[in-house]
């Protein structure tokens, strides 16, 4: 990890990565205290990336962020290349904002944070790790989020910010090590 120390009120920000719906989650001194996400409907993906950019942007203008965490663009042949190129893109966007702002940046990977969470699916396939992310920040919060599938899912951005907000949890708990 990077030589950090925690302590004061530091201010952790959690971000479930996408160019159409980025979920993000902001955790003072450990307590959730913001949490939603970014959408954008542009059809260029650029424009997309563009808006989620300023919006991001517009969060670190709202909080005094000291860390950054992010999920890993999983890197593999099976996925799409352009997806794939897109997501980086995007993730070095958001690592400008942390450069710009004096911020941390680190990214996690899936089991990473999801491990650190406690998030545990009844399978290692995609739509149980969602419905599982889902289920636990329901308990943990109080939220009311639903998974249905992903059509549903695509309309309500639940599993995105859900995501957001256990990808924030799993940031602090790293920190507190």
């Amino acid at each position: 990890l990077f030589d950090y120390k925690w302590c004061g009120l530091m201010v952790v920000v959690g971000l479930d990565l996408s160019t159409t719906s980025t979920g993000f989650s902001v955790y003072q001194d450990g307590e959730l205290i913001n949490h939603g996400r970014f959408r954008s409907d542009k059809k260029n993906a650029f424009d997309r990336i563009d808006e989620i950019y300023h919006m991001v942007g517009d969060l670190f203008k709202a909080c005094d962020i000291d860390v950054v965490f992010v999920e890993n663009v999983p890197v593999s042949s099976a996925m799409n290349k352009r997806i794939c190129e897109l997501l980086l893109l995007l993730q070095g966007t958001i690592y400008s904002h942390c450069i710009n702002n004096d911020c941390a940046f680190y990214q996690m990977e899936p089991s990473e944070w999801r491990r650190l969470a406690g998030v545990k699916p009844e399978k290692p396939r995609r739509e149980f790790q969602k419905k599982a992310a889902i289920e636990l920040v329901n308990e943990l919060h109080g939220l009311n989020f639903s998974w249905i599938d992903d059509k549903y899912d695509k309309t309500t951005g639940d599993s995105d910010e859900a995501e957001g907000i256990l990808i924030g949890l799993a940031g602090t708990k790293l920190l507190n090590k």
